[in-house]
């Protein structure tokens, strides 16, 4: 009896140890695999439901989903070492990622995804979640994220504020109606065009060299505001797309800016 406890609990031990990944898919490809896969542990082991062909290379597969005329789950087996993560335009509808706790890089674009909890991630310098279909987003957790691609989603809400060492922010084609940047001031790239943002403060980012922010609702004061960070910032060969509705000294600071090498593209709204 004492030999059967033991490999109970030995067995025991070793599952609690095998953290996983699930995702479901409703891709019908041939070659359904991902991009890219980084994995500093145990090999990846990748279980599929329903009739799959499944060949695997190192911790790399490829599944034949040309049958597949619902949903496929897959559950990846010890993935406590995953370090990057590419599974962009895959037919993807769910994703949990959340025991991958040593992930840099979480790339889910391009994929009808409608959560994403990346909380458990807390080491994650890149992600990108372009085009889902996200309506909320928490990142406050992942506090050396360095890049962020959220951009043609549904937030309406986005908070960085733990996000200190954030260089890249793409939030683009939301519907958020504010963004606060002032503990970011590592930033050098904002992108936040098409939205529905009333106001943006830029003054505590003086690293900012490119910045896309038409497309919202900004009045000529915002405007004006924005270009005077932007010349107080002193920064050389920037790039501005904004809505060129300036007044005032504005006209004047664009003016600087153009005369410091700014590239500057000016839209109507």
């Amino acid at each position: 009896m004492g030999v059967i406890k033991k490999i109970l609990f030995r067995w025991k031990k070793d599952t609690a140890l095998v953290k996983t990944l699930s995702l479901s898919t409703t891709s019908n490809s041939a070659t359904w695999s991902p991009d890219i896969i980084i994995n500093n542990g145990s090999t990846l082991t990748w279980k599929a439901t329903g009739g799959v062909t499944q060949t695997i290379v190192a911790d790399d597969p490829t599944f034949n989903l040309s049958s597949n005329v619902g949903t496929v789950n897959m559950d990846v087996y010890n993935v406590s070492l995953l370090n990057k993560f590419d599974v962009a335009n895959l037919n993807i509808t769910s994703i949990d990622v959340t025991q991958a706790t040593v992930l840099d890089f979480l790339y889910s674009g391009f994929n009808p995804i409608t959560t994403l909890d990346v909380t458990q991630n807390t080491l994650l310098t890149k992600l990108n979640c372009t085009d889902n279909s996200l309506t909320t987003l928490d990142i406050s957790q992942n506090t050396i994220l360095n890049t962020i691609f959220c951009d043609n989603n549904s937030l309406t809400t986005l908070n960085t504020s733990t996000n200190t060492l954030l260089e890249f922010l793409i939030c683009t084609v939301n519907s958020l109606t504010s963004l606060n940047v002032s503990n970011n001031t590592l930033l050098k790239t904002i992108w936040c065009r098409d939205n529905s943002l009333a106001t943006l403060d830029i003054s505590a980012n003086t690293l900012v060299n490119n910045l896309s922010c038409y497309g919202n609702s900004f009045s000529s004061t915002v405007t004006n505001s924005i270009l005077a960070s932007l010349v107080s910032h002193g920064v050389t060969g920037g790039q501005l797309l904004y809505r060129n509705n300036e007044t005032g000294q504005g006209v004047t600071d664009r003016a600087t800016l153009v005369t410091r090498g700014w590239t500057i593209v000016n839209y109507a709204t």
